[in-house]
């Protein structure tokens, strides 16, 4: 099966569950120890959860400039955002002391269009700053056994 074909198929499947469930090691310049995304379909809205847990000493840190926080946490998630023409509002954010984890909610507009009765979702401000994608990649082509 060529990958142009699968790609649709995968894009599909996720609208299809309304859920798209992402746990990402952190990158090693941040100071998460885990992460856990989750991105849900209403509509043509994405609603984007993002929990992150700290080391103990850096959360301390967060908690005490908890603005800053949020702040530089809107920003570098709308630059993103807008690099392809997206746009998100309606953030909320929690601290959680027990676990040591911040949470980060918002919608997302723009990502999900409908035509007639099909949608189409655009993922790729989530999967590439991750390092994933799958339309210029290295696959190999192989021969179907």
């Amino acid at each position: 099966m060529r990958w142009r074909y699968f790609i649709p198929i995968i894009v599909s499947l996720l609208i299809s569950f309304g859920c798209v469930q992402q746990v990402t090691e952190p990158s090693p310049l941040s100071g998460e120890a885990r992460q856990i995304i989750e991105i849900k379909a209403v509509a043509q809205i994405l609603n984007h959860h993002y929990q992150a847990f700290w080391a103990e000493e850096e959360f301390s840190e967060l908690l005490a400039d908890k603005a800053g926080f949020k702040n530089d946490f809107i920003a570098k998630f709308n630059k993103n955002l807008a690099k392809h023409n997206l746009e998100a509002q309606n953030f909320e954010f929690s601290f959680d002391q027990t676990s040591h984890s911040t949470v980060a909610k918002c919608k997302i507009y723009g990502a999900i269009s409908k035509s007639g009765n099909n949608y189409r979702a655009r993922f790729e401000w989530f999967l590439n700053p991750l390092g994933l994608d799958f339309i210029n990649n290295d696959f190999k082509k192989s021969q179907r056994v």
